[in-house]
């Protein structure tokens, strides 16, 4: 069983969802612990509350921000920060990353 928190909101994730953690050395490849892309609909309201609302000219989130997350995978925790890499109308595509990923020290986690 997979589950996503964002900014401490369970993501409403599709029937069918599944990703994979891409583990790397983050000295010798940049990649370090990252999720495969993740889209998700904003039609669903618990999404497009976490995500808010982006696609609003009244949007509350800076969209170069990366918003804390909780990545749960067959009982496995992984934390990191969730990056918004697109959006539109109806769904938001997003990457994690985790405390091994060199993208870390470009958010400001250490």
């Amino acid at each position: 069983m997979t589950e996503l928190f964002v900014n401490n909101e369970q993501v409403t994730l599709p029937g069918n969802f599944s990703t994979e953690i891409i583990e790397g050395n983050p000295f010798i490849n940049p990649i370090g612990e990252t999720s495969l892309d993740i889209t998700v609909s904003l039609l669903e309201p618990a999404n497009a509350y976490i995500f808010g609302y982006l696609y609003r000219p009244t949007s509350s989130i800076d969209i170069s921000a990366s918003l804390d997350c909780k990545l749960i995978i067959d009982a496995k925790e992984h934390y990191g920060k969730c990056i918004i890499l697109e959006f539109s109308d109806e769904e938001v595509k997003i990457q994690l990353v985790f405390k091994n990923s060199i993208f870390t020290h470009a958010i400001n986690d250490d």
